[in-house]
């Protein structure tokens, strides 16, 4: 069923959570506490709707959507271009990007481990595994942040374009 289907992104969006996850049990007890997000996984598709309540925990999180093309080559190689809206408090938000944008931003290094993760996946998560290759991770942030304008829950929304290389296998 097509709903049911894992895309390229949807691993993407399982590794990026696992090495957010590492950095917040790297942090201190405070940090721990605060982002504690039990089994949500704080990365929503499409737009704020889907987030349910995870908007009013005042506590950052991601929507994302996607575009691809597909290029000709030896191969029909993919480049998709995931877009991670960050909503995040003022305190959040430098980090929480800082963090993306370390995570993604090594081209052939991020795909390396992406693929690494996802191996991982189809030994011990068959069902979330997905028959990709990944070449290149870049990583932009077309605009600067901007504030919400709410006084009752002031927050940064930041726009990040990742540009994903890879091929279904």
């Amino acid at each position: 069923m097509l709903i049911d289907s894992v895309e390229p992104i949807h691993v993407v969006n399982k590794y990026l959570w696992s090495k957010f996850k590492e950095e917040i049990a790297a942090g201190t007890t405070a940090e721990k506490a605060r982002y504690n997000y039990g089994t949500l996984i704080p990365i929503f598709p499409v737009n704020d709707s889907t987030s349910g309540d995870a908007k009013w925990i005042n506590r950052p999180y991601f929507v994302y959507t996607e575009a691809f093309r597909v290029t000709h080559g030896l191969y029909v190689m993919k480049k998709s271009t995931f877009v991670y809206s960050l909503k995040a408090n003022v305190d959040d938000h430098l980090g929480w990007a800082a963090l993306l944008q370390r995570t993604l931003d090594r081209q052939d290094d991020a795909a390396a481990d992406v693929n690494d993760y996802n191996l991982m996946l189809k030994e011990t998560r068959p069902a979330e595994y997905c028959p990709v290759i990944f070449h290149s991770f870049r990583v932009y942030q077309n605009e600067p942040a901007k504030p919400s304008g709410s006084v009752s829950t002031p927050a940064v929304t930041a726009h990040f374009m990742v540009v994903a290389e890879y091929h279904l296998i």
